[in-house]
């Protein structure tokens, strides 16, 4: 109060530098008549601001960089711009970590700076920004596009450096900065799936990434959703179980089953929410596995039974029994020697034989 009104326009004809710096940091606050206070120097200060943009300063941002924490939005915003007319991209993606996304502009025009200089920055380093961002506000609409875009054409390694600092940030212990991780993993499947995975089997973030996995929806995610329904943490078996529901996914409606009676009531809770989702698969898949063991049975007795039977008409050595004799006590000789007696051709071993044995029968005696 009580500061001359600095001269934008004849600063800047000038190209007085050190002037603009000091009108940038110019305010001229008043009373209002309803007892709060107005800055009626705030259009003087982003003025300067965009001067500066306008001039070289041999590099020197500080002026720049102190306003993109101003008060004022309009300030903000000119700071932006003026950055972006420098290409000074880093101190613009450092700023998505502060700049409020619910008011004014300056956040939303920091974004698209950024993109416009897309060349001097990283995917990875943008994402880092977004996601600890020092609000408790959840990612933008326009936060996970920035990132998609900054991807395109980028290197196999810095796909896997933003991969691995988004599962890591999974595990951060504010949950803010966790939740805003897996939206943009969710976003940037099926690129991201396999190291959230990888998290699942290995990680300290297990219960996050069954999370992920249950919004991805990936088929191919099921045998890990499945094993980790054994996982000794009953948070990570219960988000695990969640996450099956999601996929709805036949083949999990038997474990899901075995988890209904898990030692924990969450876990068992999300069990049979899940089974819910599957509906009548569930229900089919249930009554298949109670029956199963009674199917088997009866399968196995009714194999045993035809075995049993083929084993009575075969003779011992696999070939077809002979018809039992109608005389009772014969050993299969001809209707006329019963009580056992052999034929003529069975006991001397030939028809002569038998001729020479009925001749001396009816010699006389």
């Amino acid at each position: 109060m009580g500061e001359r009104k600095p001269n934008i326009r004849a600063l800047v004809r000038r190209e007085d530098i050190e002037g603009l710096e000091r009108a940038a940091a110019y305010q001229d606050l008043r009373p209002t008549p309803q007892g709060s206070v107005s800055d009626f120097g705030t259009p003087v200060r982003a003025e300067a601001i965009l001067a500066l943009g306008s001039l070289d300063s041999e590099g020197d941002n500080s002026a720049l960089a102190r306003a993109l924490r101003d008060a004022a939005d309009l300030v903000r915003s000119a700071a932006v711009r003026a950055l972006h007319t420098r290409g000074e991209a880093g101190l613009l993606v450092e700023a998505l970590r502060w700049l409020p996304g619910d008011e004014g502009h300056s956040r939303k025009l920091a974004l698209q700076a950024v993109f416009d200089l897309k060349e001097f920055v990283s995917a990875p380093a943008i994402a880092d920004a977004l996601v600890h961002r020092e609000d408790e506000e959840v990612l933008s609409e326009d936060d996970a596009p920035l990132v998609l875009g900054l991807l395109e054409g980028a290197p196999a390694d810095e796909r896997y450096q933003l991969i691995k600092l988004l599962v890591t940030a999974l595990g951060d212990e504010r949950g803010i900065v966790a939740d805003r991780a897996a939206e943009l993993l969710v976003r940037l499947a099926p690129m991201s799936t396999e190291g959230v995975v990888a998290e699942l089997r290995e990680g300290s973030a297990a219960a996050e990434a069954a999370y992920v996995l249950g919004r991805i929806a990936n088929p191919d995610t099921v045998d890990a959703l499945v094993d980790a329904l054994g996982h000794r943490n009953p948070r990570v078996r219960a988000e695990s179980a969640a996450a099956l529901g999601e996929l709805q996914d036949p083949a999990s409606v038997e474990p899901l089953l075995e988890a209904t009676r898990d030692r924990d009531h969450g876990v068992r809770r999300q069990a049979r929410l899940a089974l819910d989702r599957l509906g009548n698969t569930a229900v089919i898949a249930g009554v298949a596995a109670l029956l199963e063991p009674m199917i088997q049975e009866a399968v196995r007795a009714a194999i045993c039974g035809l075995a049993g039977e083929e084993r009575d008409r075969a003779s011992p050595s696999g070939k077809p029994a002979r018809p039992e004799s109608r005389a009772h006590g014969s050993n299969g000789g001809s209707p006329g020697t019963a009580n056992g007696g052999a034929s003529n051709a069975t006991k001397f071993g030939s028809p002569e034989a038998a001729d020479r044995s009925s001749e001396a029968d009816n010699q006389p005696q």
